[in-house]
């Protein structure tokens, strides 16, 4: 599996406008079997809206990773998840490096282990200081993003067999 790491940073009034839609991603993913399961997947307990606008910029990137014809179908999932620590430590580095930015991850957070989420109990996010949401989950089209800002028309399995490639996000919210 071939990866490569693509970027751009975006000013926000170019981005949300046109690439975040709340109603209908909210939508999209009350369908997901995850949802409700974790503090970082929908519904989520704050305005999407707002935190979006009190950003002046977005630094996205993209994992794309090529799926090589001898690659294992049966292992590629675990290969695509396998790869997510690539793209979550960069951004939880520009995070770092970047006063008042929020990291928005891969997926859903799974700091406290896949499935360990206390809101599966009921209960408040553990270690909420630490939590992150996706793009996906904060309502981004990611498919547009991809398209437009990187050249990628997404893909995804069809008859059993895998894309061409698999992508993952992560994004920088800058002040």
């Amino acid at each position: 599996m071939k990866l490569t790491m693509l970027e751009k940073e975006v000013p926000m009034d170019e981005f949300y406008p046109k690439y975040v839609d709340v109603k209908k991603f909210t939508a999209l993913c009350e369908e997901c079997p995850e949802y409700g399961k974790s503090w970082s997947c929908p519904p989520i307990m704050f305005d999407v809206d707002k935190v979006w606008q009190s950003y002046s910029r977005i630094h996205i990137c993209l994992l794309k990773m090529d799926i090589e014809p001898t690659d294992d179908p049966a292992k590629i999932y675990d290969m695509f998840r396998g790869n997510q620590h690539i793209i979550s430590a960069k951004i939880y580095d520009m995070e770092e490096a970047t006063p008042g930015s929020r990291a928005l991850i891969p997926g859903p957070c799974d700091y406290c282990g896949e499935g360990n989420c206390a809101r599966l109990v009921g209960k408040p996010c553990r270690i909420p200081a630490y939590m992150r949401n996706s793009m996906v989950s904060m309502s981004a089209d990611c498919s547009a993003t991809a398209r437009d800002f990187f050249g990628l028309d997404l893909e995804w399995p069809k008859d059993g067999k895998p894309p061409a490639f698999m992508s993952m996000f992560g994004a920088l919210l800058i002040k």
